[in-house]
């Protein structure tokens, strides 16, 4: 063999050993990727086997969602996230390669309230409505208000000094039950919670149930619930984040939030500020059409949490200072009388949850809510720059619950159940609370059995006994009926209700510079029978989703509660609770959602409520339904090159109609007439998503009222109008929060 051939076959040889080596020790690059938005999935967990099972190797994926690929040959591999599907697939050595997972949430949210246990939404009894931490972003919402303000089939109505309400299928606040993390909110006014005083800069989503709760939650649900579930993490390590947010109206706020994990124990901290320099059209006014108003809150929550226990210990407080700034008096017009009222909200909350074998739960929640509101009327000589202190006084409210409840909920029994406790007492003080002190306990056992029958039907019976120290309860039950067969889904239901007044309806005289009301301890319980039903379709591929649903209600309530004015005419300021013979809702709501992953997405939907009140028993037959409707409409579009989320938001509110009961209790209906909303929203995302500037406009039509034949009150323009916002007003939002992980609950 000559030299030139031993050195071309060394040369040959030198290779082929390269490229055996290159074959075998190379490695390609994962991606792990949200199916949905596309974004990365940082620390995914990525785990190989070969064919043969005799190697194994795991990987996580980093800040970019990126991983390398280890295996030597041909092998299964298995990627999992929390709060995602897990995905399982074959991978060849040194591909490339992306995996896309479904999270759990884009499937269907993950509910609790009324359930025996965590559920999806969609294989819910009841029909729950769920609004997220990203809806909340692109509505830049701060408060409760702002977060429903788009909902159809949901009016929120603003009251001054007594605070922003809502209603729900033509119900109104004193018919829902508010809760945060299952705990209900006191301090109504007038039968409102003042929505604008829960802030959302701390929650992980919004459930809400359109209809009849009272077998779970008793009094105040006969309209439905919404529970308020604030944010929670397993992240091991030490966190921070803000959000600062300003309105060109002159509101400001500010949130910081702190997170520090040790093995399987968390603290979560947060505290903000929240300011309104007030409002009105008339500039030249010192009486503003929309008050000022100072709010702080801070929360502090510790969680243990293992595979069968964890728990949950929270303590919250908020503190509102508004006020009231009364016109200039004749006849020099340089003094005037100006009211604060300090609202001073309180709650300590304890929790456990523990799962027992076969899928059973128990829960337990204690908590004690402390109310406070002080009004402090002044007057004021602006000349001398004097202030005299005229009337103070300080009602005070403090609730005491325990709720405990056993389930069980395994998906392959045909059988579960769910069984407990909830007692309530209450206590009121104060120099205008009748005997400067009253209290009334509500305390009920509770009960339901799910049965799945046919593979497809799912009846739930509840049943719930209550023990009123006012009142005598009449037996609550309900049933639920569910059915799924591939793409449809249709629910019905009934229900029985029971409300009690409250303690503000029986003892308190509320009276300050805009309301004259009087409680009235001879009211009658309220009782109702509600009726809703739902159908749903949904198609799913991998590239969109449709939904379309229908949803009609009929509500009866006997004996309303309805505040009603003292006086033969209009003028009258002096208002009392009465019992109305009969109020009844009726109406529908029709949805369509679509979606094309992973950028856009387009929601619309219209509803119908029929509204009808009878003053007495003879009259009932006399009247009729009056009808008002609404349409809401949002899209939203992801520029995934230029990390740029757009939202819009629409809504059209159509005339609601406004009862007025006369003295000899007859009935004059009037109106607030209809008006169009519309938001808009851009979101520029930085830093791997943890940094984030938002801007835009709201009530780009520029409402600020509405023409309007009520009795006119604390919160409206005139006799003919009523204030419906601000007008067109701008914002801007700076946010940094880290991406604190497993944020979704389990409880």
């Amino acid at each position: 063999m000559s030299s030139k051939s031993g050195k071309f076959i060394g040369i040959l040889l030198v290779l082929n050993m390269f490229c055996l080596q290159m074959q075998f020790g190379q490695t390609g690059s994962i991606l792990v990727h949200d199916y949905e938005s596309g974004t990365a999935l940082p620390n995914a967990v990525l785990c190989f086997e070969s064919m043969d099972g005799k190697e194994k190797f795991f990987s996580v994926s980093d800040d970019l969602g990126q991983a390398e690929n280890p295996v030597k040959s041909r092998s299964i591999v298995v990627v999992s996230f929390v709060g995602y599907v897990s995905l399982l697939d074959t991978i060849n050595a040194g591909e490339n390669k992306t995996f896309q997972l479904e999270s759990q949430q884009s499937l269907n949210e993950v509910v609790v309230t009324g359930q025996y246990a965590a559920i999806r939404a969609d294989k819910s009894i009841y029909n729950v409505q769920v609004i997220n931490a990203k809806m909340l972003k692109e509505k830049a919402a701060l408060n409760l208000a702002d977060a429903l303000s788009s909902n159809s089939n949901i009016h929120i109505k603003n009251n001054g000094p007594l605070g922003t309400g809502l209603s729900i299928q033509g119900m109104d606040g004193a018919h829902i039950k508010i809760l945060i993390d299952g705990v209900p909110v006191i301090g109504r006014l007038n039968s409102i919670i003042d929505l604008s005083q829960l802030s959302v800069n701390n929650v992980d989503h919004i459930e809400i149930i359109e209809g009849p709760m009272s077998v779970v939650y008793g009094s105040n649900a006969l309209a439905g619930a919404i529970n308020i579930i604030s944010k929670e993490s397993n992240s091991k390590k030490i966190e921070t984040g803000f959000d600062s947010y300003y309105e060109s109206i002159g509101i400001s706020d500010f949130q910081v939030s702190a997170l520090a994990g040790f093995g399987k124990s968390s603290i979560i901290m947060n505290g903000g500020r929240y300011f309104f320099d007030g409002y009105s059209i008339d500039n030249n006014s010192r009486d503003l059409d929309w008050n000022p108003k100072q709010q702080y809150r801070g929360d502090f929550s510790y969680i243990f949490q293992s595979k069968k226990i964890k728990i949950k210990l929270s303590a919250n407080t908020f503190d509102e200072k508004l006020w009231y700034k009364g016109p200039l008096l004749p006849p020099y017009f340089e003094t005037a009388y100006d009211t604060w009222f300090s609202t001073l909200r309180s709650n300590v909350v304890s929790q456990v949850a523990f799962k027992t074998n076969r899928n059973r739960f128990i829960n337990t929640l204690l908590s004690f809510s402390d109310y406070q509101r002080t009004s402090l009327q002044q007057f004021k000589d602006l000349t001398l720059l004097q202030t005299f202190d005229i009337e103070k006084d300080t009602a005070v409210f403090k609730n005491y619950m325990l709720r405990s409840s056993l389930s069980s909920n395994s998906p392959k029994d045909r059988l579960n159940y769910q069984y407990g406790i909830d007692l309530n007492f209450e206590e009121g003080q104060g120099e205008r609370i009748k005997g400067k002190s009253n209290e009334i306990g509500d305390y009920a056992a509770f009960g339901s059995i799910t049965m799945k029958f046919l593979e497809t039907f799912e009846l739930q019976t509840g049943l719930r006994l209550i023990y009123n120290t006012v009142y005598k309860a009449p037996l609550v039950y309900s049933f639920n009926l569910r059915h799924s067969v591939n793409m449809l889904t249709s629910r019905i239901s009934y229900s029985r209700g029971f409300r009690s007044p409250s303690l503000k309806e029986l003892y308190l005289n509320f009276v300050d510079a805009n309301h004259n009301v009087f409680g009235n301890e001879n009211l009658k319980a309220e009782n109702s029978h509600n009726i809703n039903a739902s159908l749903q379709f949904n198609k799913r591929k991998r590239s969109y989703l449709t939904s379309i649903e229908l949803k009609t209600f009929f509500n009866i309530i006997n004996n309303n509660i309805y505040l009603a004015p003292e006086g033969s005419d209009s003028t009258s300021i002096r208002y009392h609770y009465v019992n109305l013979a009969r109020y009844s809702t009726l109406g529908f709501e029709l949805n369509f959602n679509w979606k094309i992953f992973p950028s856009f997405s387009f929601q619309t939907g219209i509803g119908e409520i029929g509204r009808y009140m009878s003053a007495t028993s003879e009259n009932l037959k006399l009247n009729s339904f009056t009808f008002s409707e609404d349409v809401v409409c949002s899209m939203h579009y992801k520029w995934h090159k230029a990390n740029l989320d757009f939202s819009l938001f629409y809504k059209y509110t159509g005339r609601i109609p406004e009862f007025s009961l006369q003295d000899d209790f007859s009935l004059i209906e009037g109106y607030i007439d209809h008006y169009h909303s519309m938001d808009f929203t851009i979101i520029k995302s930085l830093w791997k998503d943890q940094f984030s500037i938002s801007a835009g406009a709201k009530n780009i039509f520029d409402y600020n009222t509405v023409k309007s034949s009520t009795l006119g009150g604390t919160h409206s323009g005139n006799s003919s109008s009523t204030f419906v916002g601000y007008g067109r007003t701008y914002f801007i939002k700076l946010s940094y929060n880290p991406k604190w992980k497993n944020e979704k609950r389990k409880d």
